[in-house]
């Protein structure tokens, strides 16, 4: 693979880096691979609450991840006085309305990545809180059997 920066073969000096950046990522489990399991269409798949769960845990933790980057629309081809005044307009409406989308856009994210680490903990004590009501039933059951003697003999 080659890698061009502004017209020139960086392939070289950048390659190495890129790869040992992207090692460390997935190392440390901070780059996420992407299937087409990573869809929310995988929520109907779902028969019980846990594998709904299961699904959407990850889901929102991958959503919590992205990031809205602003951009400038190309500015409209044509001629006449709408499509003049549009062209003058839009990029004055854009830097109007930036400031509170990205205020807007931040404080969605933030709550995304807060909603995701609560669901996150939420989940852990369920699954937590289910092993030890299965230890608990399990020693109860052996309780039960060491005191009824069992139905096939006879007294």
């Amino acid at each position: 693979m080659k890698l061009i920066v502004a017209g020139k073969d960086r392939s070289a000096d950048l390659g190495d880096d890129i790869a040992s950046e992207a090692a460390a990522l997935a190392h440390n489990n901070t780059l996420h691979h992407r299937t087409h399991y990573d869809s929310v269409l995988q929520l109907r798949n779902g028969e019980s609450m846990a594998e709904y769960l299961q699904t959407y845990t990850p889901l929102m933790r991958i959503c919590s991840g992205l990031h809205i980057a602003l951009t400038t629309p190309q500015s409209p081809t044509g001629r006449g006085p709408g499509q003049r005044l549009r062209r003058w307009l839009q990029p004055l409406l854009l830097r109007v309305f930036t400031h509170g989308h990205a205020y807007i856009i931040h404080q969605q994210a933030t709550i995304n990545e807060l909603l995701a680490t609560a669901l996150e903990l939420e989940v852990a004590e369920s699954q937590r809180r289910c092993a030890a009501l299965e230890a608990r039933l399990a020693i109860l059951e052996e309780r039960c059997s060491d005191n009824n003697p069992s139905k096939g003999t006879v007294q």
